[in-house]
């Protein structure tokens, strides 16, 4: 009773997440059990076919009527257990994508939804396993694991029930390894389900560290540390490695062990049905030839069972990740505000924290609508996390940020972020060609529309001096092309979506003096009767701000404008002057 609780056990858990997987598709999951019970049953039908022929062949009762008969019985029950099959296969594979499609989109709509916080957590680091391996997984061997679970069973179930009837002392004997061996293979130990959940914990690892040394390969090279910076994924490597050597271990000896259990049966039912039929005379030739070929056929699907037994485990760790990432809640939408007519920005009493450290403390701000506002300070106080909070990518944990006098918590974010656009330092531009890159904001844009955006962006000259002009594929990340023509094409892009406010963060940073005036008079042209909020230390962007805000370690220091924050005290001035004193360097001969 062990034996098969273990295995019922893993069965009623396997059926319960695979549930919760399919719980809300059209049936899916119950038409597969349905059809793999209907071939669990008609898998029956050949067995019986042959011990009626075998026992008439054997008594000397077969005539060419009779034969005629089995063999049409014999490939009819083959053909019906055949297209059930096929059928059960075509309808659990094409549903079984299907599905798992929709589903991989209705995550990503999820992680559209998600605080930014999220994405530089811990379990971020496995997104990457759990869109490609887990779901691939679950594609392909999710339903396929259960319908086989299924047939199985039920197929075993069918034999035993009909060979009970014919002999009982033969068929217990025939049965009789496979609660052992069900015994062993489902025996679950604290190390056995430790080395599987951390084969897949370390399988994301793997995936993420991958992708960064990948990502981050040209700035190893360029700075010689190659062998230091590919030690953290050979450590994954490594590591990942011994899980596998240590589940192959664990699982190569349960799996040995049961199929040596199952092997034991067959001499069992050979020694017994010659022993019945010779010694006893309890069993006739049919009956002993019947039970040998069942036990044939019996035992080859019971042992996939124990093959598939790691399949299981990954199936289940696999459905569990995905749901822990649709558990995690979303920025709330409370939708109050569906139009914005207004785009003045406010900070009332915000306070925001990362992972418990405070980076805004109490700010209090206004940003006029169509103006400029500078934000200075050192690095780390909190500027980059303002233009964040204003485009919502997080919630404040105190106080609110207003845009048009409402709070951005009460706008739709479609609405919010259609009226936001943002240039970054580090641009990101998408594998794709330039004209696709530049259209990214404005889907329905004309040809002519995104020429327009990019002459004003001072980027329509080299891209028809590259050979397929807008056409040209600007590689992963854009890797083809430089950081000033990047930094225009992103540009471009926000000057196309044409969008009321604009967030600027170290536009112009680390960039060439020569691309650094093209891509200012880019910006001239992005900002014009907009609401600007931008982060820079060039002071000839700052200077002709209408109002600077400094900040100083999460709180709001100064604001004024430039005039007005040299004639007193305090860090702008100081700024201002360490700033016109570097100007006034010369390299000397």
């Amino acid at each position: 009773m062990e034996s098969t609780s273990g295995f019922y056990q893993e069965v009623k858990t396997l059926h319960k997440k695979l549930t919760e997987l399919f719980s809300d598709s059209d049936g899916i999951l119950n038409r597969v059990v349905w059809l793999s019970v209907l071939v669990g049953v008609v898998s029956g039908l050949p067995i019986a076919v042959i011990f009626f022929s075998v026992k008439d062949i054997i008594e000397g009762g077969i005539s060419n009527t009779n034969i005629a008969i089995y063999l049409g019985l014999f490939f009819a029950s083959f053909l019906l257990l055949w297209r059930v099959r096929v059928y059960l296969s075509k309808r659990a594979v094409s549903d079984t994508y299907l599905y798992l499609g929709e589903k991989r989109v209705l995550l990503g709509d999820h992680l559209k939804k998600l605080s930014m916080g999220y994405f530089s957590s811990k379990e971020s680091m496995h997104l990457s396993a759990i869109m490609t391996q887990d779901f691939d997984m679950l594609e392909m061997s999710g339903i396929t694991v259960l319908d086989k679970l299924y047939r199985v069973v039920i197929g075993t179930m069918v034999a035993f029930l009909f060979l009970i009837f014919i002999n009982w002392k033969l068929t217990l004997a025939s049965f009789i390894g496979i609660p052992l061996a069900l015994r062993i293979i489902f025996s679950q130990t604290n190390e056995d389900s430790t080395e599987s959940q951390r084969r897949q914990f370390v399988q994301g690892e793997l995936s993420s560290n991958t992708v960064d040394f990948v990502s981050g390969i040209k700035e190893v090279k360029s700075f010689g540390k190659t062998k230091e910076s590919f030690k953290k994924m050979n450590t994954s490597i490594n590591e990942f490695r011994d899980c596998n050597l240590s589940l192959v271990r664990i699982k190569g000896r349960k799996i040995f062990n049961y199929k040596l259990a199952l092997s034991v049966c067959l001499p069992i039912v050979l020694f017994l049905g010659a022993y019945f039929y010779s010694m006893t005379n309890e069993i006739s030739l049919a009956i002993a030839v019947l039970f040998l070929i069942v036990a044939l056929r019996l035992y080859t699907p019971i042992e996939d069972i124990g093959s598939y037994h790691e399949i299981y485990t990954i199936i289940k760790v696999s459905i569990d990740r995905m749901y822990n990432v649709f558990r995690v809640k979303p920025l709330l939408e409370n939708k109050k505000i569906e139009k914005m007519n207004r785009f003045d920005i406010e900070f009332k009493d915000v306070s925001f924290s990362y992972d418990n450290r405070e980076v805004l403390s109490n700010i209090n701000m206004k940003v006029k609508e169509k103006s400029m506002t500078a934000l200075v300070g050192h690095s780390g106080s909190g500027k980059t996390t303002v233009t964040n909070l204003i485009a919502r990518f997080w919630d404040v944990n105190h106080g609110s940020v207003m845009i048009g006098g409402d709070d951005v918590r009460d706008i739709d974010s479609k609405e919010l972020l259609s009226h936001i656009s943002m240039v970054f330092q580090d641009v990101f531009l998408f594998n794709d060609s330039i004209m696709n890159n530049i259209r990214f904001a404005k889907p329905e844009a004309s040809d002519e529309e995104v020429f327009e955006a990019a002459c004003k962006a001072r980027c329509h000259e080299f891209i028809m001096t590259l050979p397929n002009g807008y056409n040209t594929e600007v590689g992963e990340g854009g890797k083809k092309l430089s950081g000033g023509e990047k930094q225009r094409i992103s540009i471009a892009r926000a000057i196309l979506k044409d969008a009321e406010i604009v967030l600027l963060d170290e536009a112009t940073a680390n960039i060439d003096p020569e691309n650094e005036l093209v891509i200012q008079r880019a910006i001239d042209a992005l900002v014009v009767d907009k609401t600007i909020v931008i982060i820079a230390h060039k002071m000839s962007t700052i200077k002709n701000a209408d109002q600077i805000i400094v900040l100083d370690e999460g709180e709001v220091s100064q604001v004024g404008n430039h005039s007005e924050l040299v004639a007193v005290s305090g860090i702008y001035k100081n700024y201002w002057m360490h700033r016109e004193k570097a100007s006034g360097w010369k390299i000397a001969n």
